[in-house]
């Protein structure tokens, strides 16, 4: 199995080549404009559903690597809760993966809409939200489950993390990216990739201590 300074490089690359592509999957330099749903789409390319869809959909399945680093990192506090932590990670991501791997059709669906009539195009919509958006409602309530093991398993003392490292659980650092909301110019560019943003800051302090324990990193 990967080692925690091989897993670490495989999810800094899946960060970085999904980050990409679910930016040109999801940026409009309108994207603050329009409120209403899914209508950004209209001003996305059709190449960028088309490619960003496929990249996206095949580099996902390395973030469960990603977390298999953090398991590594973490499982000295207490091994079967990290275990348990990786597990809901992977279901948290999977769900992702199958959310994500949809937006290519309701973009399509927002470039067509021309064609259909307007109580169906509604009804494609509302469907869509029922069945796909509300995984990402999930992805949200799993992320604060991982984060409140992720402080549990930080507090013992016992991981390669410092205590203080509490403090950059996921859904912190999540959090912290939104606070860019009051500033526009730069929260258009870190809407669609939110999630990535937090993960590249986990991975860099991660990185860190990962560095200062000898043995593992020259495993």
């Amino acid at each position: 199995m990967f080692t925690a300074k091989q897993s670490w490089y495989i999810g800094l690359l899946a960060t970085l080549v999904v980050g990409l592509w679910e930016f040109l999957l999801h940026y409009t330099p309108r994207v603050l404009e329009i409120n209403e749903a899914f209508a950004f789409f209209e001003f996305v390319p059709l190449q960028n559903l088309i490619l960003g869809h496929f990249i996206v959909l095949f580099w996902i399945p390395l973030y469960f690597i990603w977390y298999y680093h953090l398991y590594l990192m973490l499982k000295w506090g207490w091994e079967k809760i990290a275990k348990l932590f990786f597990m809901i990670s992977i279901v948290a991501f999977l769900a992702w993966g199958i959310w994500i791997s949809t937006r290519w059709f309701i973009g399509h669906i927002v470039h067509m809409q021309n064609v259909f009539d307007p109580v169906v195009y509604n009804q494609i919509q509302s469907l869509y939200l029922f069945f796909f958006d509300s995984l990402l409602q999930a992805l949200r309530y799993l992320i604060l489950v991982i984060s409140a093991f992720w402080v549990y398993l930080v507090m013992t003392g016992k991981t390669l993390y410092p205590k203080k490292m509490i403090l950059c659980s996921p859904i912190v650092l999540l959090m912290l990216v939104f606070t860019t909301l009051w500033v526009p110019t730069i929260w258009k560019y870190l809407v669609p990739i939110a999630l990535n943003i937090a993960h590249f800051i986990l991975f860099s302090l991660s990185l860190y201590y990962l560095s200062q324990n000898t043995k593992l990193w020259n495993s």
